[in-house]
């Protein structure tokens, strides 16, 4: 059966044409061969086709159209007629739709034609990737569905088909939907979405904001009280002790990083100042901490790997050039309140480029304020027109959702789709990466800690700038002056006592007293042996704790000290274990046969050892030989 042309005769039967021709512009010509060939490459000829009936319901509004040449002078266009008619070639409608595409201004008219709804709803589509069928419906104010499921004889396809041509940019793709029924069986649910392709064509001009030369600000706005973050001074101020204690092996990489009892073990150590201090919530208590911590361990078990002692600016720049590197532990880093995550899943995922993508960006204003909104459109705007480049903002590859059973933001308590993916995993990483790094001093970030959504522990971010460590680490400079940390005494040892007087307030290392001393009064601790030797199973834990108390707390020692140190070493498993070749036994005391046998038989005598308490001991190599003996008198051993 001849298939039916979309609109053979395109100025034939116009409803209501306007009483004027429209005037399109020739595009320059290398760029209409550009986006010709990017058609024909990226859709089919049945989309093109589709995309074709898109831009008929405006044209055909008009008397005439014509195409001013580059030189001035007025055409048909033929171009546009031949697009429409499904036996023109490929390549030839891609060249009508290209017509269009290439020259802003007839794509601007174009645009001008729609209504707001379709607009919001082309919008929405490019912004989101996915819109939810029935949140598209609303967009559009429809009580219908947008798209009509296609029939075959009797039969209902897989395939839809725009109710309304205009809708025609868009097409329906099934995944998981937001609910599950009361087996908790996830049901299918229809999403609109757009070729990459013609998506990258649409941005400049429906997110024209996407484009600005300058999104950053040199101050913050003046209408929010922000809380601003800087960790940079206390980063540097606790990396001597971290790094004391990776080395001794405190901070050990498990499978998904280091474990939560090994970072709460390691910060009864080491008190460290926290982005939310009074956080009630799982998530943000001691999210700086973890962060600090995990990240530096990363470092220190897959990137350094037999380098030299590096500085604390050194050991940053090392991490920001091998950060993918660590990308096996960035799921982890960056949701860890999303359950439902599975290896298949996020193996594949783009967290590393999403990561780097900011670092880039921000590289171009270093001094300035960046909102994580407006990186977030710049990274849309930076996209091309490939699979691999379209799926960052998204960061996992929506087909993969099929190894999932579910995926779920404890945080807010809400299932993530398809639809949800770019903020809950684009936005939201993007503020989780800026609070990692704010961890280490490399940015700093504005808080707004009032009226927010509570869509993730990392809500609260609404700008992030670079830090002058931040800009050494990025490699934008090679000068670097590191905050002026005080050579302060933090402690005095009484030379007749083992006591200990902490010498300022606050004391950075005073939490490391906690493992080795008793308090005694508000600044001063008494250390035993008890004391010292808690949490100690082996000569390496005493070591490592002598060790850690020369380099924090004092490392010229008193004679007191010392030889209390000297003592604790030498005791060290004073007791050891006879390991004999033979077999110990127990008689009972009123089996006199049994005692007459073992004292009297020939062989038996030879064989037994006799000790105290009705006690024997026979030999492992002569155990064969006993209890033969034995067994011909009448005893089974």
């Amino acid at each position: 059966m001849k298939q039916t042309p979309l609109f053979d005769d395109f100025f034939s039967e116009m409803p209501e044409p306007l009483e004027k021709p429209l005037w399109l512009n020739e595009p320059p010509q290398h760029r209409w061969l550009e986006v010709t060939q990017l058609l024909n490459d990226h859709c089919t000829k049945q989309l093109m086709l589709t995309y074709a009936a898109c831009f008929h319901s405006w044209l055909s509004q008009y008397t005439k159209v014509y195409i001013t040449n580059q030189d001035g002078g007025l055409r048909n266009a033929e171009e546009l007629i031949m697009m429409t008619k499904t036996n023109t070639p490929k390549q030839q409608i891609a060249y009508g739709l290209a017509v269009i595409f290439s020259d802003d201004q007839n794509l601007s008219a174009y645009l001008s034609s729609i209504s707001p709804e379709l607009r919001l709803l082309l919008q929405t589509v490019i912004t989101n990737i996915y819109v939810l069928h029935s949140d598209a419906k609303h967009i559009m104010h429809s009580t219908e569905d947008l798209f009509r499921q296609q029939r075959t004889g009797y039969y209902y396809s897989n395939e839809y088909t725009p109710r309304d041509p205009a809708l025609g940019w868009m097409e329906l793709r099934p995944y998981y939907a937001p609910l599950s029924d009361i087996h908790h069986y996830r049901e299918r649910a229809n999403y609109l979405t757009m070729n990459n392709t013609v998506r990258a064509l649409f941005m400049p001009h429906l997110l024209p904001e996407a484009y600005r030369s300058n999104s950053s600000l040199p101050s913050l706005p003046e209408d929010t009280d922000y809380n601003v973050v800087d960790m940079e001074a206390s980063s540097h101020a606790h990396f001597k002790l971290i790094a004391g204690l990776m080395e001794q092996d405190e901070l050990p990489i498990k499978k998904n990083g280091v474990s939560v009892a090994d970072m709460k073990r390691v910060l009864k150590k080491v008190a460290m100042e926290e982005f939310f201090p009074h956080a009630t919530n799982q998530y943000q208590q001691n999210m700086r901490s973890y962060a600090y911590l995990q990240l530096l361990a990363l470092h220190h078990s897959f990137i350094k790997k037999g380098k030299t002692a590096m500085s604390y600016e050194d050991t940053l720049r090392d991490l920001i050039s091998n950060f993918r590197t660590i990308n096996y532990y960035l799921t982890s880093l960056l949701y860890p309140h999303v359950t439902g995550m599975r290896r298949q899943f996020s193996d594949y995922g783009k967290q590393d480029k999403l990561c780097m993508l900011l670092l880039d960006l921000m590289k171009e204003q270093p001094d300035e304020w960046y909102s994580p909104n407006d990186v977030m459109l710049k990274i849309l705007a930076l996209e091309d027109t490939t699979i691999s480049a379209h799926y960052s903002i998204l960061v996992f590859y929506p087909p993969y959702e099929e190894y999932n059973n579910n995926l779920t933001n404890d945080y807010s308590g809400r299932s993530i789709t398809v639809d949800r993916y770019t903020q809950e995993f684009g936005y939201t990483g993007l503020q989780s990466f800026a609070m990692l790094m704010a961890s280490l001093g490399i940015f700093q970030v504005a808080l707004n800690l009032k009226d927010k959504r509570k869509l993730s522990p990392y809500d609260s971010v609404d700008y992030i700038r670079l830090t002058p460590l931040g800009r050494y680490a990025l490699g934008l400079t090679d000068d670097y002056e590191p905050p002026q940390l005080e050579h302060t005494a933090y402690f005095e040892l009484d030379p007749d006592r083992l006591i200990i007087r902490s010498l300022t307030q606050p004391n950075p290392y005073e939490q490391l007293l906690s493992d080795t001393s008793t308090p005694i009064s508000k600044n001063r601790f008494e250390t035993s042996a008890t004391s010292f030797l808690a949490n100690c199973s082996s000569r390496s834990d005493v070591e490592n704790k002598i060790s850690t108390f020369r380099q924090f707390i004092a490392s010229d020692l008193p004679p007191l000290w010392e030889q209390f140190f000297n003592q604790l070493l030498q005791h060290i498993h004073p007791l050891h274990e006879d390991i004999t070749p033979y077999k110990h036994f127990t008689l009972q005391s009123d089996d006199h046969e049994l005692i007459s046998l073992i004292t009297t038989d020939p062989v038996l005598r030879q064989i037994v050892i006799r000790a105290e308490g009705y006690r024997i001991m026979v030999l492992a190599t002569d155990m064969k030989k006993f209890t033969d003996r034995m067994k011909k008198h009448g005893y089974l051993l």
